[in-house]
């Protein structure tokens, strides 16, 4: 017969049983050196089973993190840290107002004001939601109603922005007898 040959669950060794049905064994093979949690302060003395993960260390997380205030979860091998759950205030995306009792790992808070931001047409302000980043797309021309008067009539143009061009002249429609 021949031997099984699979990937152990430790992943660093392979099955030496013959060939087999069904799960292998876990592997039994022991490491002779200490295993270390990531800040180095937890151990675990040999022999070590081979596959152990690293420690559970209750000390504080000693990576860098964005956040300025105190860290709150422990040392951990994981690759990325978990999201910070702290209250904290914020400044809304658009800069109008603080935003309080926002977890810090949420980034963009939105205020739910309309922006307001003049828009490049120097007519118009931005009528989206609070938002960050550019209110309009540099190729984009601005899409809202003109609101200047027209010189023949004094009406409102309601054209498309025309940022500072003379008001396309009035079409007026007028109903027929017939269409009443």
């Amino acid at each position: 017969m021949i031997p099984c040959s699979k990937m152990l669950n430790c992943k660093q060794h392979r099955c030496e049983e013959l060939c087999h049905k069904g799960y292998c064994m876990p592997c039994l093979q022991s490491e002779f050196y200490e295993v270390f949690c990531t800040c180095g302060k937890t151990k675990l003395d040999p022999p070590v089973s081979c596959g152990t993960p690293p420690p559970n260390c209750n000390e504080p997380c000693s990576r860098e993190h964005a956040c300025t205030h105190q860290v709150l979860h422990n040392c951990h091998y994981q690759e990325q840290c978990p999201p910070c759950p702290q209250l904290v205030n914020k400044m809304c995306m658009g800069g109008h107002t603080v935003r309080f009792g926002i977890p810090c790992h949420i980034q963009d808070v939105s205020c739910g004001n309309s922006c307001g931001k003049p828009l490049k047409c120097g007519m118009h302000v931005c009528e989206s939601w609070c938002h960050k980043g550019d209110c309009q797309a540099e190729d984009k021309p601005c899409e809202q109603q003109c609101l200047y008067p027209r010189n023949s009539c004094n009406h409102s143009c309601n054209a498309k922005c025309h940022s500072g061009k003379a008001c396309p002249p009035s079409v007026l429609l007028r109903k027929s007898e017939g269409n009443l």
